[in-house]
Parts: C-alpha cells; structure tokens; sequence
C-alpha cells in the first residue's frame, strides 16, 4: 500500500509541472492577444488622428487657395485656351 501512495504522490509532483507550463503557454497567448488587440486600437486611434489632420489641412484657407489656383492652370485651362 505504501508503494501505491508513493507512486501517487510522484505522480502528482510530475503533473504539477506540466500544469504550470501549460498556464504560462496560455498567459503568453493571452498576453501576446492583448497586445495585438492593443496594437489595432493603437492603430485606429493614429488612423483616426491622421485622417481628422488631412480634414483640418484640406479645409485650410491656404490649401483651398492652392488647390484653386491648380485647377485653373491643370482643369480649366487646357480645356478652355485662350
């Protein structure tokens, strides 16, 4: 009987390592997910800053004025010669 609780607690001691190789391979997934799911946010938010700047320039009296005068030159006039 003694070899058989010997043999049960050998074998628990073998289970245990393996149990918390298994729990850090997922806390790794997990963590790596997270910061993936981060990374994309991080992304959007930086997407969302760019395109809210590119609205700010576009709407800009300067660049609208610009952006007249090219399609006078480029449009308009090859279009209309004098």
């Amino acid at each position: 009987m003694q070899d058989v609780s010997e043999t049960i607690h050998l074998t628990t001691l073998a289970v245990q390592p393996l149990q918390v190789i298994v729990v850090l391979a997922l806390l790794v997934i997990l963590a790596t997910a997270a910061t993936a799911a981060t990374a994309a946010t991080l992304v959007l938010v930086m997407a969302a800053t760019a395109a809210t700047a590119a609205t700010a320039v576009i709407h800009h009296p300067v660049v609208d004025r610009l952006l007249a005068q090219w399609m006078l030159r480029m449009v308009v006039t090859p279009m209309h010669p004098t």
